[in-house]
């Protein structure tokens, strides 16, 4: 995709490389770029060059650029497009709108920036970045013709070709970076990131995202996939002022409070969950997280993944003492598995109702699950179901109050 302008353009080698290995004479740099992309790339390639009325000329005359693209290849006369002068602000919509309908789903884009939109580069990212969302094209290259830089060499002027595609890249990892400090999700992310040959990060980062959207507290509760993170990004040969790099460390920094083995994981991710709007997640992790709070407390963090002990401390955080004692003369004689078991629950259960800030976390479990969880999890069908609202607030509030116990 390409401009034509109306300045009366003079013969030049456009290069392509520092070496100028790759190089064309022509005083149109859309013949350049074509020459490059198809007999040195081997590319199929299907030009379209829009021009105002008064760039016809530079088209139709003799040696124009219309005979110069026919000499490439003969259907390639047909690709002009014609868009008005771009005078006004209605015109340059109209503009944006002719080169949008031109573009089908999932085309590769090789888009030359030299002409036409040069005054208008906001205009030239801001429409990539539209047909990228709306028609899911991918950016190939960007070229620039840079004949003001030109230099004479041997009786001739060369002008490079500069590839100024990294300015759609960090477009496009500034948008993920930022869906994924602002949403939760990183899939985008990595996905960039696994392009750039950065597996590692890029299965770090998925690895994180999956663990929130799923409630992986375990993995959470170790943190090994966040400490990853902050490895693999130190470890990237980006230089400290590069563009990337920069996002990257921005990403980075949200990780530095998770720590090995640490209940403050859970509540780092509650956290990313609130800020996130993942409610269900993160008042599934706050209940699951006291719970892994009490068996820290009570000397029993080894039973972490254990059912049958997480449901002991879950009942006991959910009911009074007596309620729950009462339990124990309702097993049968003949029920060895759960005689077997009363001595260890009592002295669990001994503990915990002992803990000094027993009161407060059980308090918070139970607001959990009355103002959040058992709403959610029937999806409201209940009288007087809760808001998204309320769920963010009722949240919020418990994840202060277990922030004050620990």
């Amino acid at each position: 995709m390409s401009f034509l302008g109306t300045s009366s353009y003079s013969n030049i080698q456009y290069y392509f490389d520092s070496e100028r290995e790759h190089h064309f004479e022509t005083p149109f740099i859309q013949e350049a770029i074509l020459k490059y992309l198809i007999d040195i790339k081997g590319f199929k390639i299907t030009p379209k060059v829009f021009l105002t009325g008064l760039a016809k000329v530079n088209w139709e005359k003799k040696q124009g650029l219309k005979e110069g693209l026919n000499k490439i290849d003969s259907t390639f006369e047909s690709s002009a497009v014609e868009i008005p002068d771009g005078k006004s602000k209605e015109e340059l919509l109209m503009i944006f709108l002719k080169v949008y309908e031109h573009l089908n789903d999932g085309d590769e884009v090789y888009f030359d920036i030299t002409h036409g939109f040069r005054s208008l580069p906001m205009l030239t990212m801001v429409f990539l970045n539209y047909a990228k969302f709306l028609k899911s094209i991918s950016v190939k290259a960007i070229y620039y013709g840079a004949f003001d830089a030109k230099q004479a060499i041997d009786n001739q002027n060369w002008a490079p070709v500069w590839n100024l595609t990294y300015f759609s890249t960090i477009q496009d990892w500034t948008n993920a970076a930022n869906q994924f400090l602002q949403t939760g999700n990183g899939l985008f992310l990595s996905d960039l990131i696994e392009a750039e040959g950065l597996e590692n990060l890029k299965e770090s980062i998925s690895n994180f995202t999956k663990e929130i959207l799923v409630n992986r507290g375990v993995s959470i509760y170790h943190g090994k996939t966040q400490a990853a993170v902050i490895e693999q990004i130190e470890s990237i040969g980006f230089k400290n002022k590069d563009p990337l790099n920069i996002i990257l460390k921005k990403v980075q920094s949200h990780f530095k409070s998770y720590n090995p083995d640490s209940i403050s994981n859970g509540l780092n991710a509650v956290k990313w969950c609130i800020d996130n709007g993942l409610i269900q997640q993160g008042a599934t992790l706050l209940e699951e997280f006291a719970t892994t709070y009490v068996l820290h407390k009570i000397g029993k963090i080894q039973f972490i993944t254990d059912k049958v002990f997480r449901g002991i401390v879950s009942s006991a955080l959910s009911v009074p003492k007596k309620t729950y004692i009462a339990k124990f003369s309702n097993i049968a004689e003949d029920d060895e598995i759960s005689l077997s078991l009363k001595n260890e629950e009592e002295e669990i259960i001994s503990k915990i109702y002992s803990l000094d800030d027993y009161k407060k976390i059980s308090e918070t479990v139970r607001k959990i699950k009355k103002s959040i969880r058992d709403d959610i999890n029937h999806a409201g069908f209940r009288d007087q179901p809760r808001t998204y609202d309320e769920f963010k607030e009722s949240l919020q509030k418990r994840y202060k109050e277990f922030l004050k116990m620990i």
